[in-house]
């Protein structure tokens, strides 16, 4: 493209007629797209005359096959351009969204819809009021655009579902170039977005919206573009949301498979620990999911029943793989642990994580335990794929929306502040936290978070980013599924985990609220409240006792 582009420049070749290319993007094998520039430029003939003069230039001129040769292009014969839908003025320009991107018929040659938007012009508007108000004059070349950039974004959106469909799973080259379609994909829809945003000041600057107030046509046209332009950011951001997540996916299942490799060469031997980059709620907020992912000795019966757990030590989850007999997964979420870091840290999003983590190894009769922001995680599991779990057990919190303590902020202040200090041992840290938390347990569970680390060296390194854990604290006082059930109206499509549940209060706390509990039978109809008197780090006050509930309950089935 560098040499087409000092062609153009140079001169080499060219003629007035011919068409220009500013930029191309291959997509895939066999789809590619170009843009074209259309430049406007407006002037008042006079300071104080209602006169104006609008010069366009368009890159579009004869057909492109006529052009000198765009390098990637090679034979035209091979390749088609597709026509863009433009329809008449009104919402339903956004409703044309193309499904099938076959080549569009045309035989021989290269010609682009942008050159035949002149031989057509005005079509659809008042002859007068062009003449009057430049701004209405140019509303079908800014529709023009905004039907492009609708093909173009749904172009994208074919491309990602054709290479998501591939089972890159058990094809690596395919898990390569699927990553590679996502990555580009992401950053030509970031570039298109800003495109879109420049539009949309262009169209609400105060000399264009000045210039609309003037005629009602005129600002009904303007106002109707921002509509377009508004609705095609929202389609692009969920086609880039989109991408991150596809990737977030991948990566988790990449990270999966090398964890399930690493399972078949352990199974001579009953004990090991498999760590993964996955993903576990704040240390101190909720740990069920507790630390990194590592897989608890079992005993007996072998894989008859998987416990995705997260509680707060090792002894603990070895405890109930003694006494139940089952294999117990300690899953680090998100942003937590020795997983991955990402800015995007809510429930649901988690959720999906354990659920991947449940699909990629094939887990059935699966029990999820969750401590404090680990049981919102787990509630919303449930709920969103009950096929998958058999039981739930939620410490110390429930499916309702209550904002985070500010006791909270104050341990991500506490650690920021032992971080800056650079500390070499956990000695050093507990008499900085000493200041901010009163209990020794809670301490030491903080300061599990500072580790060793090479390149840290002789300092301890924070495992977690706290940033991105301060910015979530409103999203972790909310639930995915804010409403009652029963307000749906319709049993069947209620949302609701009608499996055993169990819930472990807390009398000292207020996550579990007297208010919640018709809310908790709503959600989960076979579910059970059992109260601790203690406070809200139940796993570390009442340990026995906690053990002793949760081990009944799993094994009672109820």
């Amino acid at each position: 493209m560098n040499i087409y582009m000092h062609g153009l420049r140079m001169g080499k070749g060219w003629r007035p007629f011919h068409s220009i290319v500013r930029s191309s993007e291959i997509h895939d094998s066999s789809r590619f797209s170009i843009e074209q520039f259309v430049t406007i430029h407006i002037t008042r003939n006079q300071p104080s005359s209602d006169k104006w003069t609008v010069a366009i230039w368009s890159d579009a001129g004869a057909d492109l096959s006529y052009s000198p040769a765009v390098p990637w292009l090679g034979p035209t014969k091979n390749a088609h351009f597709r026509p863009v839908i433009l329809h008449g003025p009104g919402p339903e320009v956004m409703a044309a969204k193309e499904t099938a991107f076959s080549p569009s018929g045309i035989s021989g040659g290269l010609p682009q819809s942008l050159s035949l938007l002149r031989s057509a012009y005005g079509a659809s508007l008042d002859p007068v009021e062009m003449c009057q108000n430049p701004i209405y004059a140019l509303d079908e070349l800014f529709r023009f655009h905004s039907a492009s950039e609708k093909q173009y974004l749904d172009m994208i959106a074919s491309v990602l579902e054709t290479s998501i469909a591939e089972d890159y799973r058990t094809n690596p080259e395919g898990l390569s170039n699927t990553r590679t379609i996502l990555l580009h994909s992401h950053r030509m829809l970031q570039r298109r977005q800003s495109h879109i945003a420049e539009m949309l000041n262009f169209l609400r600057f105060p000399a264009i919206t000045d210039a609309a107030d003037a005629s009602p046509r005129a600002k009904s046209a303007v106002r109707s573009l921002c509509v377009d332009l508004e609705y095609l950011q929202h389609n692009n951001r969920e086609l880039m949301s989109r991408c991150r997540h596809e990737l977030d996916i991948m990566t988790n299942e990449a990270m999966f498979e090398d964890a399930r490799r690493g399972i078949v060469l352990s199974r001579n031997s009953q004990k090991f620990a498999a760590f993964a980059a996955f993903y576990v709620p704040f240390s101190f907020t909720c740990s069920i999911f507790g630390m990194n992912f590592v897989q608890v000795d079992s005993i007996g019966k072998g894989f008859e029943l998987w416990i995705a757990v997260v509680v707060l030590t090792s002894s603990r989850e070895s405890l109930l793989a003694r006494d139940l007999s089952r294999h117990v997964f300690a899953l680090d979420l998100r942003n937590h642990g020795d997983s991955a870091h990402h800015p995007i840290h809510n429930y649901m999003q988690m959720a999906y994580d354990v659920e991947a983590f449940i699909k990629t190894h094939g887990l059935k009769n699966v029990s999820l335990i969750g401590h404090s922001m680990g049981a919102k995680t787990a509630l919303t599991l449930s709920l969103r794929a009950p096929d998958l779990i058999s039981n739930v057990v939620a410490v110390d919190n429930c499916p309702v929306q209550l904002p985070i303590p500010a006791d909270f902020e104050k341990y991500i202040d506490a650690l920021a502040e032992v971080a800056k200090a650079r500390i070499r041992t956990h000695s050093e840290g507990e008499r900085i936290l000493a200041q901010y938390e009163e209990s020794a347990a809670v301490r030491l569970w903080l300061l599990s978070n500072f580790v060793k680390d090479r390149q840290h060296a002789p300092y301890l390194k924070l495992r977690l980013p706290l940033d991105t854990l301060r910015n979530a604290l409103d999203a972790l006082g909310d639930f995915p599924y804010p409403s009652p059930p029963s307000e749906s109206g319709s049993e069947s499509e209620a949302v609701k985990f009608s499996k055993p549940a169990l819930f472990l209060r807390s009398y000292k706390s207020h996550y579990i609220p007297d208010d919640a509990l018709p809310l908790i039978r709503s959600f989960f109809p076979q579910s059970r409240v059992v109260d601790f008197d203690c406070g809200h780090w139940i796993v570390q006050d009442r340990p026995e006792e906690f053990r002793r509930v949760v081990v009944d309950f799993l094994r009672d089935g109820r």
